[in-house]
């Protein structure tokens, strides 16, 4: 699907970065950021494997999961002893916890 979105940009048109949820951290996907020359800026799933590095950005998609495994993923699951989900705030918080 992302592929397709990217698609919709035209040649000349400049992409720095691409940004997106979990959903598009796929090969194609990240393949058809890396040919627009753009950053990706995707959460790896939370059971993600790293990728061969002969795929197009899976350099850039292996240190971001590397990263999170370090220091956990700011945008879903576990950040220290605090779960944070869509809510943007920890969980219980609204139980008043």
């Amino acid at each position: 699907m992302l592929p397709e979105l990217l698609g919709q940009i035209p040649p000349d048109e400049a992409v720095a970065s691409v940004s997106g949820d979990g959903a598009y951290d796929t090969k194609a996907g990240h393949a058809a950021i890396a040919g627009l020359g753009a950053q990706a800026v995707i959460p790896p799933h939370k059971n993600a494997q790293p990728w061969k590095v002969t795929l197009a950005g899976a350099l850039a998609r292996n240190e971001t999961l590397r990263a999170s495994e370090r220091v956990g993923n700011p945008f879903f699951g576990v950040v220290g002893e605090t779960d944070f989900r869509s809510s943007g705030r920890p969980v219980g918080a609204e139980k008043g916890v």
